[in-house]
């Protein structure tokens, strides 16, 4: 009864009214206002594919994206012709880290936005500069090349696709390109308010295109496509060398910088644990580094991140020092200096020194030889 009286007062709104209220808060960037109005609607009308494709983008925003994927998946089932809902759903996925799934569906949305008629280039040039991010992603970079050049072919003033081009080719090594592509988005930063974070996002790989030096081997966060998954986070040189000693799948989304310090951690104390004699004293000491990186790299008593991890790093070297320490100082039983032997003529009894061993000693006694 309860539920009847609620859908009940949910059709007695205006949906239309409500429609415009949830665009007008999307517009404003207000996303979980436009969710409420937006959950309101599809829960009153569940053929409503179009509030449906509005919610998954609120949802996108707030960074649920399976929940995103559930409603697109619904719309495309009913309307598997939206080219606009597979290109969200490409984004939803890679949010989830399913980067093949998402460029499927991007390639999907690429399809029917050249076949539509009338065209429609500007949400084509969107899904072709979505398709150049996940092909970076894959490090496919003459792909992505391809792709934000097909996207400026239909929109030329496309700030995003031209600094999509700048961080292909800057990891391509063609700074000189890659330099002419960040002066063009640059120039054209006015027409999208979102490129100023996306170009300061990916500070990195743009200092080094306008000093002209080699990238890290580690893949840089590039722009962002419309809605926008959240931001890899930025790593420096200890970390890259962390996961290269790992091996650890750099895609793999889950895990953060600490995530991949703690496993360098404890990976490197189980290994001299192994090497070592006490071995449960070598893992006390390595499980106390692992918690000194884990504390230390929140910031706390004023250390950074990878001051905690060169701490952490410290401590080990320590611990495997003292083992080595306590090997050393160890009880060594004393080498024998003389030899007992006892005449066999005479049957006294003799000492020799033990540089005597191999060698003929005589009996004074008796004047008997005898080899030692």
């Amino acid at each position: 009864m309860r539920s009847a009286l609620l859908i009940a007062c949910l059709l007695a709104q205006d949906p239309a009214e409500d429609f415009a209220r949830a665009v007008s808060e999307m517009k404003a960037k207000r996303w979980e206002e436009g969710r409420a109005i937006l959950d309101r609607l599809v829960r009153a009308r569940p053929d409503d594919h179009e509030a449906r494709n509005n919610l998954a983008v609120c949802l996108i925003k707030l960074r649920r994206y399976g929940e995103a994927e559930f409603h697109l998946l619904r719309v495309l089932r009913a309307a598997p012709d939206k080219a606009g809902s597979h290109l969200n759903l490409g984004v939803a996925r890679q949010g989830n880290s399913q980067t093949d799934l998402a460029l499927k569906d991007t390639d999907r949305a690429v399809d029917m936005g050249k076949a539509q008629r009338p065209p429609t280039p500007d949400q084509t040039a969107a899904a072709l500069f979505n398709r150049g991010w996940l092909l970076d992603e894959l490090e496919r970079y003459e792909d992505a090349v391809a792709a934000y050049k097909e996207a400026l072919g239909l929109r030329p003033e496309y700030p995003r696709a031209w600094l999509g081009l700048a961080v292909a080719y800057a990891k391509m090594g063609r700074y000189k390109d890659a330099r002419e592509a960040l002066r063009e988005a640059k120039s054209r930063e006015r027409l999208d308010p979102e490129i100023a974070p996306l170009i300061e996002r990916n500070g990195i790989v743009i200092a080094e295109i306008e000093t002209e030096i080699a990238p890290a081997p580690s893949r840089i966060a590039i722009p962002s496509p419309d809605p926008a998954p959240a931001a890899a986070p930025r790593r420096t040189f200890f970390a890259d060398g962390m996961i290269g000693v790992t091996g650890l799948w750099d895609r793999s989304r889950g895990w953060s910088v600490f995530g991949y310090a703690l496993l360098h951690c404890v990976l490197l104390g189980a290994a001299l644990a192994l090497l070592g004699s006490r071995q449960r004293g070598a893992s006390a000491l390595f499980g106390g580094a692992a918690v000194l990186l884990f504390l230390t790299s929140w910031g706390f008593a004023g250390w950074g991140k990878w001051g905690g991890l060169l701490l952490a790093a410290a401590v080990s070297v320590a611990a495997a020092e003292l083992m080595r320490a306590r090997a050393r100082a160890a009880p060594v039983p004393a080498a024998p200096t003389h030899i007992a032997w006892e005449c066999a003529d005479c049957g006294r009894k003799l000492r020799a020194a033990a540089e005597m061993a191999g060698k003929s000693i005589r009996c004074p006694q008796c004047g008997c030889v005898k080899r030692l």
